[in-house]
């Protein structure tokens, strides 16, 4: 594996994640002052329930990361650029009829997700106006994520990386200016302009990788698109149950928890699943890497999984000990002030999600392999639990039994997943003795910040308070550890070139 690369390309990955996260946790303070809590329920169960619709990828957008990466390692430039073009062509098409077909079936069923009891027509008129805007946003977005998929086979997630902050930075700044005279409308205006410049800025890098690639991509090699299937089919199923996943939550939590809750709860997702993503954008170099690895040293491979897991386990433990202890600060700059709700709704995904991300490194080494069997079947197990345990706890206890479902969803997942890796390599996912000391003391100490800063009266002072009494004692425990010291070379490695 070409260290060099791959530490530059996560390096670079999550500096653009915290950029995002900044860029993005703006605006939803703006949204929650201009729309309010509903105002985003309503465009956070559109777009879930237009996503849906992404059931039509058929494999291909995971599965070109896989093949461009081989064909390239096989020195067969000309191959791995008509499979980036095979797969942006199918994925126009197929993902264009279905976006059209979710129209009408999404707004068919509005009415019963939106305003079940009747008592609220104006968020469904609203929810009306924004459905085919949201359907063609979705579509563009998910041409633009074929492309990207293509970039990442060629393991340039650096270029990657800076033209998504780019998209992202005019997304935000079209949104604050459209949002106040056109609401949701101006919101999704806004997305749709930074899919299409997402797209033609990821189609010239990977021109610039892969010359052969045509100006209008317009090939599709059905032969190619047969070959990516045999791998893409689980990719396939993994689309439909993550497609599944978001709109099961989101319409239980606006079913059980009711449009205000669901407003809190999708701030309060955006917000975990952006500081999560600083660990995804660390790890998810290693599909390429991988295979890469696979097509000329397949005997490394469980050596280089052992040596990202070990790494993963204490980024994973500091960074969700941080999420948790941070919660009530990032309630008073989102919300403007502590929302027991918003804390309650983090806290929770924290957990979920922390203990989900355990199994990252072993994820990304699946799909890096092909060896897809209990990736799928550990999201079979999500999605089972996820509908069974949101349905049954939201009964029981509203918008947080919803959101604790989806939490336990999460951990058994992970669960099912590093077992099936242990079956299948025989490799264990385990932290080191003192790894795991420190988890424990970061955990406790992020207890404690969240505890004192709900102490009445709360305020963004005491929050600031509790998070710096949480920094010093992880710093404290952090600062012995091996892993610490290897993030640290390699940030200033990439900082040194």
């Amino acid at each position: 594996m070409d260290g060099a690369r791959a530490t530059r390309n996560a390096a670079s990955s999550v500096a653009q994640t915290v950029l995002s996260a900044l860029l993005l946790f703006g605006l939803y303070r703006y949204l929650l002052l201009e729309i309010g809590a509903e105002g985003i329920g309503v465009w956070s169960v559109v777009l879930a329930s237009t996503g849906a619709a992404r059931i039509a990828d058929l494999g291909l957008t995971g599965s070109a990361v896989k093949y461009v990466a081989a064909y390239l390692a096989r020195g067969d430039q000309r191959t791995a650029a008509e499979v980036v073009e095979t797969t942006v062509t199918t994925i126009a098409l197929v993902i264009g009829v279905m976006a059209i077909a979710a129209y009408f079936a999404v707004g068919a069923f509005l009415p019963a997700i939106i305003d079940p009891e009747g008592v609220n027509p104006a968020a469904l008129d609203a929810a009306r106006a924004l459905l085919p805007w949201a359907c063609l946003s979705f579509w563009l977005v998910s041409v633009a994520g074929a492309a990207q998929s293509g970039l990442d086979g060629c393991a340039r997630f650096d270029l990657r990386n800076a033209i998504l902050l780019g998209s992202q930075v005019l997304y935000v700044g079209l949104a604050v200016v459209l949002v106040g005279p056109y609401g949701l409308v101006g919101l999704a205006f806004a997305q749709i302009v930074q899919g299409l410049l997402w797209f033609v800025g990821l189609w010239v890098a990977i021109r610039q990788r892969l010359p052969e690639v045509r100006w209008i991509p317009s090939r599709l090699r059905i032969s190619l698109v047969r070959e990516m299937l045999g791998y893409g089919v689980n990719f396939q199923i993994l689309g439909v149950l993550r497609m599944l996943y978001e709109p099961t939550t989101k319409a239980l939590m606006g079913r059980y928890g009711g449009l205000e809750l669901a407003g809190l709860y999708e701030v309060a997702s955006l917000a975990i699943l952006k500081l999560r993503s600083l660990l995804v954008a660390a790890l998810q170099v290693l599909t390429p890497e991988v295979a890469s690895l696979e097509e000329r040293e397949p005997e490394r491979v469980n050596e280089v999984y052992r040596d990202v897991d070990r790494l993963g386990w204490a980024l994973t433990l500091a960074l969700f000990a941080a999420v948790a202890a941070a919660a009530p600060l990032v309630s008073h700059l989102l919300v403007g002030r502590y929302e027991p709700g918003f804390v309650a709704f983090s806290l929770i995904l924290a957990v979920g999600w922390g203990l989900n991300s355990l199994s990252a490194p072993g994820f990304f080494l699946l799909l890096g392999t092909g060896q897809m069997r209990h990736v799928v079947a550990s999201h079979v197990t999500v999605g089972v639990v996820n509908a069974a345990a949101g349905w049954a706890l939201g009964i029981a206890f509203g918008g947080s039994g919803v959101a604790w479902g989806w939490a336990l969803a999460l951990g058994l997942g992970a669960a099912h997943l590093v077992v099936g890796l242990w079956r299948q390599r025989g490799v264990v996912s385990l932290p080191s003795v003192h790894v795991a000391a420190v988890g424990v003391v970061l955990m406790l100490a992020a207890g404690a910040a969240v505890y004192i800063a709900g102490r009445v009266p709360s305020s963004i002072g005491v929050s600031v308070g509790a998070l710096l009494g949480f920094g010093a004692v992880a710093i404290v425990a952090v600062w012995p550890l091996p892993e610490r010291r290897r993030v640290q070379a390699a940030l200033l490695g990439v900082l040194g070139r």
